[in-house]
């Protein structure tokens, strides 16, 4: 399926789609060293948002998208050079807001799962520069 959405998003800081279709989307990403918060190399639980809400939208893949909500339990810590996949379902449409099950795994390990609520809008936003 083709990517509608998301166009201009880093591949460094979100990951890169391996699979988008109508109502599932993966994200694999790598994490690097300036996203750890001590000497052991763990990761900022932040960083693990930007591909998980790549994969959720990617899910939906239609224009004009707003992430509005998301609920997010982190069960598992992720260090520098690991692989990341994040796993997106849409599961209910209503009103123009998806909601989105989105899974986080560290190798095969979930590291961490969550709810993303995804607006759809008739147009950009932002107003033009």
């Amino acid at each position: 399926m083709e990517q509608k959405v998301r166009l201009h998003s880093s591949r460094q800081w979100v990951g890169e789609p391996v699979i988008i279709e109508k109502g599932y989307a993966e994200v694999e990403f790598f994490t690097f060293s300036e996203m750890a918060v001590d000497e052991r190399g763990m990761v900022n639980n932040n960083f693990l948002l930007a591909p998980a809400e790549y994969a959720a939208t990617l899910a939906v893949n239609e224009n004009f998208l707003f992430v509005e909500k998301m609920e997010i339990d982190f069960l598992l810590p992720v260090r520098i050079g690991e692989r990341i996949r994040a796993t997106a379902r849409l599961t209910e449409e209503k009103d123009h807001i998806y909601k989105v099950k989105v899974e986080i795994y560290r190798f095969e390990e979930l590291a961490a799962r969550g709810i993303f609520y995804i607006k759809k809008y008739e147009k950009h936003l932002l107003p033009s520069f």
